[in-house]
């Protein structure tokens, strides 16, 4: 069995290695594309001038995967928004230059370049480049005048020439970190991208199995261990691989890894943190490795809460690790003033989980006295919207920049109570609601929630709460 494992992963390396067979191309229409097909693969050659709005390009088409969109294949198209599939991994020259409409745009997760011109002369206000892209061309985003955000994977190597030209950047929100930033290379013309303000995403060290460094923990991470097991020289490894412990790297790790992703319950790459004995306070690891329905004891320190109503209290609480949400907590009148912004307690109570929340019921608390005091700043996740890394910051302080409000709800028909909020960005659903517990409707981030309109861009801040999925409580929100 361990041996068919490694000529499996040996084989997906051969196979992604073989060039595809040449077929020879034919072209075709179907809906508003003209595509020809070649070697099993659909590239998308024109686009008709009736196609407005908002389009999201096939996937498929004649039955084939959409793996190119060819040169020019969109240029001028009245569009405003574009979906742009995965199976897409090349963006063509000029492929939608000159679609002066074209607001907003989603590049497909496997997209490996964006090609010179690709966007020349666009209204797009925001780019989002998956960790995918590798390359970005000359002049690709070149007099894009509303463009203000940029959102770079840590896979980009290459900014062509005036790629970035002839507008202001205000932020760049990059997944890597600022030693990975400066290996890219940037080419002349590109001020707009260099003078932003840059916010580094990334850590120094990956996490346990993303041996390739892409940020997330896949097949492909097996069969680079592999590759690098078998080529060290051309695969180098920067973490410790021996994920089955046997004090030896072989292809045995790889293996290992394949498990892990298949089935990462049975084949941990961690060790599990060790069970606290009854009452003693939990790391936040400890606490997060809990059973559900079991008693937990955490230091954290106060962030914010909800109104005291009744002997109990609603915290948001975090320490240096992780966030907590402490529901109805037992509080008296007097205590609950006490409860500041960066006051560090003691709280036990049950581990509990609620539609996805996961929380700390039926507690009780006492402060620590003469402990430090620690007030988080919000983490920035925009990058993570839509993604399954955001639950890692579940309950943490956070803020989201760039959300579109698509519609706004009251609790109630008289426009009171809690507000619900949808709001997208780039093409992604994101629910945030204001709590009018933690933001009275007195309170200026209330009022300025019930006066959304439809269309608005917004920039958050809150607690990453989780109902079904993230549901941040609102804390501010900045217009524009």
């Amino acid at each position: 069995m361990k041996k068919a494992f490694v000529w499996l992963l040996a084989l997906t390396l051969l196979l992604g290695c073989c060039p595809a067979i040449s077929l020879q191309a034919k072209a075709a229409t179907e809906g508003y594309y003209t595509y020809e097909v070649s070697g099993g693969e659909a590239t998308i050659t024109d686009c008709a001038e009736s196609a407005s709005g908002d389009i999201i390009i096939p996937d498929t088409l004649g039955g084939c995967p959409v793996t190119k969109i060819d040169e020019w294949a969109f240029s001028g198209c009245g569009i405003e928004s574009a979906v742009i599939p995965d199976s897409v991994l090349v963006i063509g020259k000029a492929a939608f230059s000159g679609c002066y409409k074209l607001t907003s745009v989603t590049i497909g997760k496997n997209v490996t370049t964006v090609s010179d011109q690709a966007f020349y002369s666009t209204s797009l206000v925001s780019v989002e480049f998956p960790d995918s892209v590798t390359s970005i061309g000359a002049f690709a985003f070149d007099l894009c005048y509303s463009l203000t955000t940029v959102y770079i994977g840590r896979g980009l190597t290459t900014v062509g020439n005036y790629a970035f030209n002839g507008f202001r950047i205000t932020d760049v929100y990059y997944n890597g970190t600022e030693a990975q930033w400066e290996q890219i290379e940037i080419g002349t013309g590109n001020d707009p991208l260099t003078n932003a303000t840059i916010h580094f995403l990334g850590t120094d060290s990956p996490a346990p199995g993303d041996v390739d460094g892409s940020g997330s923990v896949n097949e492909d991470d097996a069969i680079y261990l592999l590759q690098a097991v078998l080529m060290p020289n051309l695969f180098p490894i920067t973490q410790d691989v021996d994920f089955d412990g046997n004090g030896e790297v072989n292809e045995d790790d790889a293996i290992y890894l394949l498990q892990h992703v298949l089935m990462p319950e049975m084949f941990p790459l961690t060790p599990a943190p060790e069970e606290p004995e009854t009452g003693d306070v939990m790391t936040y690891a400890q606490y997060m490795a809990a059973e559900l329905g079991t008693p937990v004891t955490v230091e954290c320190y106060v962030q914010a809460h909800q109104s005291w109503w009744e002997d109990t209290i609603c915290v948001y609480a975090q320490d240096r690790d992780g966030g907590y949400f402490l529901y109805n907590m037992a509080c008296s009148e007097e205590d609950a003033e006490r409860l500041t912004p960066g006051t560090k307690i003691r709280v036990s109570g049950y581990k509990e989980e609620w539609c996805g929340q996961i929380e700390i019921l039926e507690g009780s608390f006492e402060f620590v006295e003469g402990a430090d005091t620690f007030v988080a700043e919000p983490l920035d996740v925009t990058a993570l919207v839509g993604t399954e890394e955001l639950r890692q910051h579940h309950n943490k302080k956070i803020c989201v920049e760039g959300l579109r409000v698509v519609k706004v709800e009251f609790q109630s028909e008289d426009s009171s109570g809690d507000i619900y909020i949808t709001t997208e960005k780039n093409g992604v659903t994101f629910e945030i609601m204001i709590e009018q517990y933690l933001t009275e409707p007195e309170t200026e981030v209330y009022q300025t929630a019930a006066n959304l309109q439809e269309g608005q861009l917004i920039s958050i801040e809150g607690f990453l709460y989780w109902y079904e999925g993230p549901n941040p409580h609102v804390t501010g929100i900045t217009l524009g």
